[in-house]
């Protein structure tokens, strides 16, 4: 488990994945082995993050099954905390399906029961996913209180630190969205310059998209040298890595400059390649909305 989570960390999915693999080979359906050393339940946890991993890697609907197994043995072997890592992890999963309702309910029910345990770890990240599905919905303020209790969390306990960069870029966005445009920028430039000094990989890919995004939302086509960069940056991690879910958003934010700098044609190839891309990794919704701004 502990392997499989630091191979997500330097972005090797497919890596993590094989290990989950062999774990729920050597259990032989037997949920109680290993109970109680790492987890109470970790052939739960290894569904659950065998899902985690592909969800990254774009299988959306084979990741969406496993979340679903992996909470349901969970619970019938009375691991709840594992349970509340399965919301946790399906609210990321709600983020790349563009289903905010979704993301909200999973990570509610995270943050009930993270708080219920007690848990500093499972804490700072239940609050933290809180704070991305109400950036989903525009709820800026909820969103930054969400994410700056996961910050103090994992600053006063010393504990899930290798989220900072992530919590930062989440939080940058969400000043983006009140207008505070200098706060946002900082806010994401350290969160980008702390996945780099890490390595950590996944963490980066997501950060150098939301620079682009604040940058975008701010600066706009004077800003075209950087935010291409950032992209080029987000594009090359995703696939370098094999996290195709990562790939539409990145031209997702080529169609916005194109139509920033007036450029309809290269809007129009940007958002088909967004909607060829969504269509693939079964992002339903998400490809839906594609079709309708190439139609409008």
């Amino acid at each position: 488990m502990v392997s499989a989570y630091g191979l997500l960390c330097t972005g090797e999915y497919r890596e993590g994945v094989a290990i989950c693999d062999r774990a729920i080979e050597l259990a032989d359906g037997d949920p109680t082995v290993g109970a109680g050393i790492v987890a109470d339940c970790p052939y739960a946890f290894c569904h659950l993050f065998k899902g985690y991993n592909l969800l990254n890697l774009g299988e959306l609907e084979e990741a969406r099954r496993l979340l679903e197994q992996g909470r349901k043995i969970a619970r019938e072997q009375g691991d709840i905390e594992t349970v509340g890592w399965s919301h946790q992890w399906s609210t990321w999963l709600a983020y790349f399906q563009r289903e905010p309702d979704a993301a909200l309910g999973h990570a509610q029910q995270a943050v009930e029961i993270a708080e219920r345990i007690g848990g500093s770890f499972s804490r700072a990240y239940a609050w933290f996913f809180l704070g991305l599905a109400e950036r989903m919905r525009g709820e800026w303020r909820r969103a930054i209180e969400a994410l700056e209790r996961s910050l103090a969390i994992s600053r006063e306990r010393r504990t899930a630190v290798e989220a900072d960069a992530w919590r930062l870029a989440v939080l940058g966005e969400s000043y983006l969205g009140l207008g505070d445009v200098e706060r946002a920028r900082g806010l994401v430039e350290e969160g980008l310059g702390i996945a780099r000094a890490q390595g950590h990989v996944s963490f980066e890919t997501h950060a150098s998209l939301v620079l682009a995004r604040v940058l975008l939302g701010s600066a706009g086509p004077a800003a075209r040298a950087e935010i291409e960069a950032s992209l080029a940056r987000a594009l090359e991690l995703a696939r370098d890595t094999g996290a195709k879910a990562f790939e539409p958003l990145v031209h997702v934010e080529l169609a916005e400059l194109a139509r920033q700098r007036g450029d309809q044609e290269g809007r129009k190839r940007a958002l088909r390649e967004a909607h060829r891309l969504f269509t693939e990794i079964g992002a339903t919704a998400r490809a839906d909305e594609m079709a309708r701004e190439l139609g409008a």
